[in-house]
């Protein structure tokens, strides 16, 4: 009895990212025609130098030294310095303070994990993390926070961003679960469109 209303939210939500598709592309095509001006030419920048390997075992080291502090401050710096360094050591480490008894011991500290994580999205166990996120894992709902709903959203919006296949095959079936969940999978992907509403379409589960 429940299959027709979530098809129908599914089916609306689908409508509503089409039209999304559509009105962002009209904008990108009259900005091309009335921002068309003579450029430049472009100028070659100089190649980003790589970070030293040295340097990163060490900012990893760093980062080792801030998880393990009673600060939530220190804690939290060190989210941001393995998101930035984004090497696979570091996201492997970023990922586990999700883990039971690991580093993100508040909900301030999952909000600042989630957003260094979400320029990670592409990666997949960054990605198959923001799924579980998204369903409430390492929140307490026994003790509700105002945070724990922004971060279920950002771990949405960073799936829909990524706009992977896979991203966009998780996000469809979380359109189709009777809960609020649903709503930050609609959420997300209206706030990114994705290029090809196929994965959203073949979803199941």
């Amino acid at each position: 009895m429940n299959s027709y209303p979530q098809k129908h939210r599914a089916a609306l939500v689908l409508a509503a990212v089409l039209s999304a598709q559509s009105s962002a592309f009209a904008q990108a095509s009259v900005s091309r025609r009335a921002q068309f001006v003579p450029q430049a030419p472009n100028v070659p920048s100089a190649p980003r130098a790589p970070i030293d390997s040295l340097k990163g075992h060490l900012a990893v080291d760093v980062a080792l030294r801030l998880l393990g502090s009673s600060d939530g401050a220190d804690r939290r710096r060190a989210f941001e310095l393995l998101g930035a360094l984004g090497s696979a050591q570091a996201l492997d480490l970023l990922v586990k303070v999700f883990d039971n008894g690991g580093a993100a011991r508040s909900v301030r500290d999952r909000l600042v994990a989630i957003r260094a994580l979400a320029r990670h999205a592409q990666v997949p166990a960054v990605r198959e993390l923001l799924v579980r996120v998204m369903d409430g894992v390492g929140s307490s709902p026994e003790h509700g926070d105002p945070l724990d709903p922004m971060i279920e959203q950002a771990a949405g919006l960073a799936l829909a961003a990524s706009g992977t296949r896979e991203a966009l095959d998780a996000l469809g079936k979380k359109l189709r679960q009777p809960s609020h969940v649903a709503e930050v999978a609609r959420d997300a992907l209206l706030a990114h469109p994705p290029p090809s509403l196929a994965p959203i379409l073949n979803a199941h589960g």
